[in-house]
């Protein structure tokens, strides 16, 4: 009878041992607890996917910059990225007060 190594198992079983490996040498370090739940590269994948949202498919430095301060600055006005998939921000965006008063749907009469 054949062996027959699943891939899916094997990465898993090599995670496992990364992050007890992990959790021993930050134990040295004095850390209590490890959360393996902000151990992920979700954030940054959403990143770039942001970053060809814009356009920027094959970006140069000078656009991926460019790139970066127009999604900083969305941020900066958004509590969170719509039609993400992960947990909502619950915290306000550091500009929303600012987009609310410059998209106010009623406009004021200064006559």
């Amino acid at each position: 009878m054949k062996t027959v190594s699943v891939p899916t198992l094997r990465n898993w079983m090599t995670t496992i041992r990364g992050f007890q490996y992990l959790s021993k040498v930050l134990n040295a370090k004095g850390l209590k607890s490890l959360l393996p739940r902000n151990l992920n590269q979700d954030p940054l994948e959403d990143f770039f996917g942001a970053v060809r949202s814009l356009g920027c498919t094959n970006p140069t430095c000078a656009s991926f910059i460019q790139s970066y301060k127009t999604l900083m600055l969305n941020n900066l006005v958004s509590p969170h990225s719509p039609g993400a998939n992960y947990e909502e921000d619950l915290t306000e965006g550091t500009l929303t007060n600012y987009k609310n008063l410059f998209c106010s749907k009623h406009d004021i009469n200064y006559t």
